[in-house]
């Protein structure tokens, strides 16, 4: 995942996809599962513009930490310094790299209205016919129906997915608009795909 920001015990941080600046989206059953973090008057980190963080008053009015004014987050499942169980849960959550983080994941120039969910599904050892083309910010979910395993690997390296068995799913987001040829490692010589986000 690259640097991402954490609590001064290496605590893995988090933001949500439907916070805007200054306010929090996340309250009841959300917060249980994604406890608000305060730094209770911490300094920045090293790396860490100490201008670019802050602090928000939720609406029970207890404290909560923000970088460049977006509300910062625990994930419950995280138990130890280096766990990262909450990146990309429901495609809301996301680890905060300090020196990329604008705010939000999909581009700006882009209503989030636009942004839709698409299905590849991979089918006797192929990924479908013809590329597949999306808006930028869409969501791509790719199952494996074959009995053997299959993955779906970006040329580039923006993306891969684990080894799917029979039935498997994962996701994927694309913000940046070009054309992702990809293809499974396992099968690589004609197993091979091209997404196209506008």
């Amino acid at each position: 995942l690259g640097n991402y920001l954490t609590d001064d015990q290496g605590r893995t941080l988090y933001y949500f996809d439907k916070d805007t600046k200054g306010k929090s989206a996340c309250e009841g059953t959300c917060l249980a599962n994604w406890p608000a973090y305060n730094a209770s008057g911490k300094s920045a980190p090293t790396g860490v513009s100490s201008a670019d963080l802050g602090t928000i008053t939720r609406t029970d009015g207890s404290k909560q930490s923000t970088y460049k004014g977006y509300p910062l987050y625990y994930f419950i499942q995280d138990k130890a310094h280096g766990d990262t169980k909450g990146q990309n849960v429901s495609n809301v959550w996301f680890v905060i790299d300090p020196a990329k983080f604008a705010g939000t994941t999909t581009p700006d120039t882009t209503p989030a209205s636009q942004a839709k969910t698409y299905h590849v599904d991979i089918k006797e050892y192929s990924f479908g016919t013809g590329p597949l083309t999306v808006e930028a910010g869409s969501t791509i979910i790719f199952t494996n129906f074959d009995d053997m395993k299959h993955n779906a690997v970006a040329v580039d390296g923006s993306f891969a997915t684990p080894l799917l068995a029979k039935g498997d799913t994962y996701t994927i987001k694309l913000d940046k608009p070009g054309t992702y040829d990809y293809f499974c490692e396992p099968h690589k010589a004609f197993m091979t795909g091209q997404i196209i986000v506008k």
